[in-house]
């Protein structure tokens, strides 16, 4: 045992003593490349075994259950986040439907011919979900690893969202809520720029080549999940959201708002809001889906935006600056600190003002009628209690992170494209994407 050790210790001395000048001509990222090459090439090797393995053992079974027969074993390539594995898998007529399957491709891989592994798919969905374009995803995805066109990064993705089927989701989310938490609800739209049917044609005009669609969303959290990270500024530590595709109508956006709602424990939470600005169709969401378990809210800088064009209506004139402010001033801080009845008082008393001026009378008359729809909507008071935010700032960063990601220079997308990437980005968001690799609950 001792001439062993020294026999070892004398090869590797005379290894190093040999390999020294070829290694100090070489730079550590050199001789890392090296190692990682050589590590990623026996890796591929012992997967593609245990990939065969497992084909071996798949049941040559056809999708109705049947055994299937005419079999023969056909090549597969199958791409890993190691390399491109070969394999032989058994193909065979399904009895049933006259068919050509292969089992262990069809069940496993989405039926296509050549095939992801899940470690891949979810690597190519996040670097694309990260990154600006899918040009971008595919110059990262060559660093770490894996060469891959930006094609393939969008062919990708567009498969996963289309394999997102909301069957395949668990009925409760992990982070959904309890029977002492809070549920916020917040309900918003934003922009994005799709093909019309005559997109590429030169003589079409831009509205019938391009056109931009409200993308309606929603982010979905509990109250404790919101931490201070300084004075005045919150964070949301866990969230959930929801984005449907263009050209989505409020009722289905309703649905599926309340679907995820329910995901989130709003059936068993201590309490509901649903926090939101005065979008018609918003509020209209809200008393089909949520007036009989949650609070509505209306987004308190929402409600100053219109409090300011109403002040702007009844005092015109610039001499009446400091007598606007005063005003202002005064029902912005009562309606924050007390709630609306002053501010409702003083609508009132512009009901009995005679303004001759007939744009300023109907602005008057607007906004007192926006402020009465939502007179139950502005219980400031008591949100800030409960630590309820009174604005919808969660969700408007949402929206401008999701802008981020779709609503970039150069970006026209296909409303199928879109849909399906929606899709995916919202399970990568909410961190669902292992529900498309296990059976559904």
């Amino acid at each position: 045992m001792i001439l062993y050790h020294l026999r070892d210790s004398m090869s590797i001395a005379k290894r190093k003593k040999m390999n020294y000048s070829d290694i100090t001509s070489k730079t550590i990222e050199t001789i890392e490349n090296e190692v990682c090459k050589a590590a990623m090439e026996r890796g591929l090797a012992e997967l593609t075994i245990k990939l065969q393995e497992m084909a071996d053992a798949m049941p040559t079974e056809g999708s109705d259950g049947r055994r299937l027969r005419r079999t023969r074993r056909i090549g597969m390539e199958i791409n890993t986040s190691l390399g491109k594995a070969k394999i032989g898998v058994i193909c065979g007529q399904c009895k049933s439907t006259g068919g050509w399957e292969t089992p262990f491709r069809d069940k496993l891989f989405r039926g296509e011919r050549g095939a992801d592994t899940p470690a891949l798919e979810r690597k190519i969905v996040t670097t694309a979900c990260e990154t600006g374009s899918f040009e971008k995803a595919a110059r990262v995805c060559g660093v770490w690893g894996c060469d891959l066109s930006d094609d393939k990064v969008m062919m990708t993705v567009r498969r996963v969202g289309d394999a997102c089927k909301s069957s395949l989701l668990p009925r409760m989310c992990d982070c959904a809520a309890g029977k002492e938490d809070t549920l916020i609800i917040m309900m918003d739209g934003w922009m994005a720029r799709h093909r019309e049917s005559k997109w590429g044609k030169k003589n079409a005009c831009a509205e019938e080549r391009v056109a931009w669609h409200e993308i309606k969303s929603a982010v979905i959290f509990r109250l404790s999940q919101v931490a201070e990270v300084n004075k005045g500024r919150r964070l949301l530590i866990t969230k959930h959201i929801v984005a449907t595709p263009a050209q989505t109508t409020p009722v289905d956006f309703g649905r599926k708002v309340q679907d995820e709602a329910e995901r989130m424990g709003m059936n068993r939470a201590a309490k509901v809001y649903v926090i939101m600005d005065g979008g018609v169709y918003l509020w209209s969401v809200f008393k089909d889906r949520f007036a009989d378990i949650a609070v509505g809210q209306l987004d308190y800088y929402h409600a100053s935006q219109h409090l300011h064009a109403l002040a702007e209506a009844l005092f015109p004139d610039q001499t009446q600056t400091n007598e606007r402010d005063a005003w202002l001033s005064r029902l912005l801080k009562t309606l924050k600190t007390w709630g609306p009845k002053t501010l409702m008082d003083a609508i009132a008393d512009t009901e009995q003002m005679n303004i001759k001026d007939d744009e300023r009378r109907d602005i008057v008359r607007r906004e007192s009628e926006y402020f009465k729809n939502h007179a139950e909507h502005m219980d400031y008071r008591s949100a800030k209690k409960e630590g309820v935010p009174i604005g919808s700032g969660a969700m408007e960063s949402q929206c401008s992170q999701n802008q981020n990601r779709f609503k970039r220079r150069g970006q026209f997308w296909s409303k199928d494209g879109f849909a399906s990437f929606l899709l995916a980005y919202v399970w990568y968001t909410n961190d669902e994407l292992d529900n498309l690799y296990q059976k559904a609950s």
